[in-house]
């Protein structure tokens, strides 16, 4: 299975990669009438993939450090909790 996966995976960038040497001509892109940039398509499809994957990536910040932040809070909850265990058998193991 994971021979065949790793097959697609290749036939797909060989595939990605054909569709970007293809797409090599010159284009131009117009912002706000007054300026505009001309790069071949394949660089202007790669920025805009990096700008979106970045803006995404910084969308999940917050939810990140929320996720860190209660990790922590709760591997402090469970190490109370061993230690009031360790206790609690201490104290059940000596004699009265």
């Amino acid at each position: 299975m994971k021979f065949f996966l790793i097959a697609i995976r290749i036939l797909v960038f060989i595939l990605l990669f054909g569709l970007a040497l293809a797409n090599t001509q010159e284009s131009q892109l117009n912002i706000f009438d007054y300026t505009s940039w001309r790069a071949p398509m394949i660089v202007i499809n790669l920025a805009f993939f990096i700008a979106g994957l970045s803006v995404s990536l910084l969308f999940t910040i917050p939810a990140r450090l929320r996720s860190q932040v209660e990790i922590t809070l709760l591997k402090r909850r469970l190490k109370q909790r061993g230690k009031e265990q360790d206790a609690n058998l201490v104290d059940s193991g000596k004699p009265s």
